[in-house]
């Protein structure tokens, strides 16, 4: 097992790695465990990526809304630390980097696919119009990225069956890169 965690910017992310986007909630939580089981099966390397874009990120040193906190950093990088032990906990034996990007969800994301074999995104299920005044990082990155994105979602629905899924067994909602889409459960 090789776990690595901290800022990323400048680096280049492992060749053909699974990439996935962790924030701490739920749905990145969900979208971790799926990742860390679809690396292990591609045999391929496991990016935890969180992106930390709010306030206190960027700007000069100082106090204020617009400027840097000096304790930020080592916060966001904490947060990935925890995406890369759920990971490593739901697959023991994986190979997991923790990348920690000072930008938006969506760049950073997007960013990361050019490289990637699969981008692996959380979603919280929001209906269509939540997603129409919200916006979703998960449609942006989908519509952008170059590599596969799978959307998983950590709301429990009917399957095509009719049977309801667990929370333990999270469907990917959708997957897609340039030349398929489709619905898989």
């Amino acid at each position: 097992m090789h776990a690595e965690v901290g800022g990323w910017s400048g680096r280049a992310y492992p060749p053909d790695a699974v990439v996935v986007g962790y924030n701490g909630k739920e749905h990145s939580r969900v979208a971790v465990v799926w990742a860390a089981r679809e690396a292990v099966r591609r045999d391929r390397p496991l990016v935890v990526l969180h992106a930390a874009n709010y306030p206190g990120m960027t700007g000069p040193p100082g106090p204020g809304l617009l400027h840097r906190d000096p304790g930020a950093l080592d916060a966001a990088e904490e947060v990935t630390g925890l995406g890369v032990i759920e990971a490593v906990a739901a697959r023991p034996g994986l190979d997991a980097v923790g990348a920690t990007e000072v930008t938006s969800a969506v760049r950073a994301l997007t960013d990361a696919s050019r490289d990637a074999s699969l981008v692996v995104v959380g979603s919280r299920g929001h209906g269509r119009l939540a997603r129409a005044l919200l916006g979703s990082v998960s449609s942006a990155v989908a519509s952008r990225a170059t590599a596969p994105v799978a959307v998983v979602t950590d709301v429990v629905r009917p399957s095509w069956s009719g049977r309801h899924r667990s929370r333990s067994d999270p469907g990917v909602s959708s997957l897609r890169n340039k030349y398929d889409t489709r619905r898989v459960s």
